[in-house]
């Protein structure tokens, strides 16, 4: 799933409580034959794009604001599958000056 806000304030409060009526767990649902209870995301914030441009609509100039910390806290990709936030830090790694550093953790 990616989403984009697209407009000004309206769609700004729309999309907020949309996120809303998924987190109180009353947005409407449908089914299909392997899931029930599916969220169905509203055309006007889906985007169908490559990680590449995904990165450029969400990010522009990220070579230039990357160390703008109010700039970056404005912007986010969303994703609910790990397999894709492995791909997207991949691409987002790459857009930062300097040697990638790699800090591994376990629980």
């Amino acid at each position: 799933m990616r989403l984009r806000l697209t407009g000004i304030d309206r769609d700004a409060e729309d999309y907020a409580k949309w996120l809303i009526t998924i987190g109180d767990g009353t947005a409407p649902t449908t089914s299909n034959e392997l899931f029930d209870d599916l969220v169905e995301t509203p055309e006007n914030i889906c985007m169908d794009a490559n990680i590449e441009e995904l990165k450029d609509w969400v990010f522009p100039d990220i070579t230039i604001h990357h160390n703008d910390q109010s700039w970056m806290c404005e912007r986010a990709i969303l994703t609910p599958k790990n397999k894709h936030v492995n791909e997207i830090n991949k691409v987002m790694g790459e857009c930062f000056p300097g040697n990638e550093i790699r800090i591994e953790s376990a629980d």
